[in-house]
């Protein structure tokens, strides 16, 4: 569990918003069910936003949505529902804005001490990949490059 600053003010909840998550992808958690969806737009004057999911998303009055997206630091937004102004869209209120005060406390990957990392659970196509004891075949060479840049992001975070 991260420590979470919290931000109460209604034109500092606005400006996050606005400036860092509008029309852009972010995940949602209501009652155990996760999803993706987008913050369409915000609702001048108040402190209300509107969130789209790609499909009809069975929701209850009054029931509370946790969004959260991963910028430079974790940001979480719960929102009461208000209301459904489409089969897709959502009126909700911003109840609460909380951003990391600090970074992950451990790596997401565990590092040996040598640096090294144990990746499992490679997914590729399936083509019969010719492998000898001289060269690495240009599928496995891409996939591991794939996870090299992510762990080299990972650690950024």
């Amino acid at each position: 569990m991260r420590a979470m600053d919290q931000i109460t003010g209604k034109e500092q909840k606005n400006h996050v918003i606005l400036h860092y998550l509008i029309n852009n992808e972010i995940n949602a958690n209501w009652n155990g069910m996760q999803k993706s969806l987008r913050i369409l737009s915000h609702v001048p004057n108040s402190e209300d936003i509107i969130i789209e999911c790609n499909e009809e998303w069975d929701i209850e009055p009054d029931g509370l949505i946790v969004l959260s997206k991963l910028l430079a630091r974790y940001v979480e937004i719960d929102c009461k529902f208000i209301k459904r102004t489409t089969p897709t869209r959502i009126l909700c209120r911003v109840e609460k804005v909380s951003i990391a005060k600090k970074d992950r406390v451990s790596p997401r990957y565990t590092i040996t001490e040598e640096g090294l990392v144990n990746v499992t659970n490679l997914v590729s196509s399936k083509t019969i990949i010719e492998a000898n004891m001289f060269n690495i075949p240009t599928l496995v060479r891409v996939n591991f490059d794939d996870y090299k840049k992510k762990l080299s992001i990972g650690l950024d975070d």
